[in-house]
């Protein structure tokens, strides 16, 4: 199988548009310029993108994490993704969910352009099946393909979180200044869009990578949030190679701790014990936030604990 995960970081860049250093990671075998890759294209949201190790750790949510929007494209695009979205011009090279057929492109140095396998599982998103893992066909040519996501709600959120895995590969790198890969983020049906990543005609990263960026300063938060995922062959030149890939995305939330203090008198007392009894007993109560000291979603036996220890105030319930 050719390599598509990373050896230990090679260098350090200076891109010009930034006046400050980004680390740049080098893709197996190291000795291949085009390999070379700087993560630095993630402003304005706040976040990185690191290379995933076949033996390194998948994605995951911490225990205080509520899930708002996920998709790992294991039973096809039952969700509704519209994969040849609005804005969309390209003549090949369309998204498409599935499992790729892997390509390389150069048969001395097993060149990775389509992955072989998804991040994760048996499906991902993809720019163009190349079947009989031709690396030229089925790679996006004459523009650019957008893959939309469905509508979710993010109304009242806060500390909100966007992960994915990506894959782009770009052959010619600096040859076109369209070249691109994506991912931007729209509050209003996909009116207008703000952007969360975006790789440039000089980047390269033929390897899965996660990504994990805050949102929260990006943008009012809505119910009508939707995802952009792009790959672009710029039109100057007519043969340039671009391919791309998605997996695993998911947008959270961090689950508000609770204070315990039901009543919003300044303390923690017996008064604020008999409601979060209440709420311990009954799964359906409702305004029952203060209760939940460990930020985990449910009222249970840490946050018993959590309020017992919090007591202060003398009040009887």
């Amino acid at each position: 199988m050719y390599p598509t995960h990373l050896e230990e970081p090679a260098t350090t860049c200076f891109p010009k548009s930034r006046g400050r250093s980004i680390q740049c990671l080098a893709c197996v075998p190291a000795a291949l310029a085009t390999c070379i890759v700087c993560l630095a294209a993630v402003e304005p949201a706040r976040g990185e993108c690191v290379p995933a190790r076949a033996d390194g750790p998948r994605l995951a949510l911490s225990r205080s994490d509520t899930v708002l929007f996920r998709e790992d494209f294991e039973h096809a695009n039952t969700q509704g993704w519209v994969l040849h979205s609005p804005g969309s011009n390209a003549s090949d090279g369309m998204w498409e969910i599935g499992d790729p057929v892997g390509t390389i492109t150069d048969d001395a140095f097993q060149v990775p352009s389509q992955p072989e396998d998804p991040y994760e599982g048996a499906g991902c998103a993809f720019t163009g099946q190349n079947a009989g893992g031709h690396a030229g066909g089925g790679d996006v040519d004459g523009g650019v393909t957008y893959m939309l996501s469905p509508a979710f709600d993010l109304t009242g959120q806060s500390d909100v979180t966007l992960t994915y895995a990506r894959w782009f590969f770009n052959r010619d790198v600096g040859l076109d200044p369209e070249d691109f890969f994506s991912v931007e983020i729209s509050n209003d049906d996909g009116a207008t869009w703000t952007t969360v990543e975006y790789l440039g005609s000089n980047d390269n990263a033929n390897y899965w990578s996660t990504c994990g960026f805050s949102l929260d300063g990006l943008m009012n938060f809505t119910p009508t949030m939707r995802l952009r995922f792009g790959a672009a062959d710029g039109r100057d030149y007519d043969y340039n190679l671009i391919e791309g890939a998605v997996d695993d995305i998911t947008v959270s939330a961090v689950w508000p701790y609770g204070t315990g203090d039901f009543d919003d008198d300044g303390d923690v007392d017996l008064c604020d014990f008999g409601r979060f009894q209440e709420c311990y007993a009954d799964p359906l109560a409702v305004d029952c936030e203060a209760g939940n000291m460990a930020g985990d979603e449910t009222i249970g036996p840490e946050d018993a604990e959590a309020i017992v220890n919090a007591l202060t105030g003398p009040r009887q319930p």
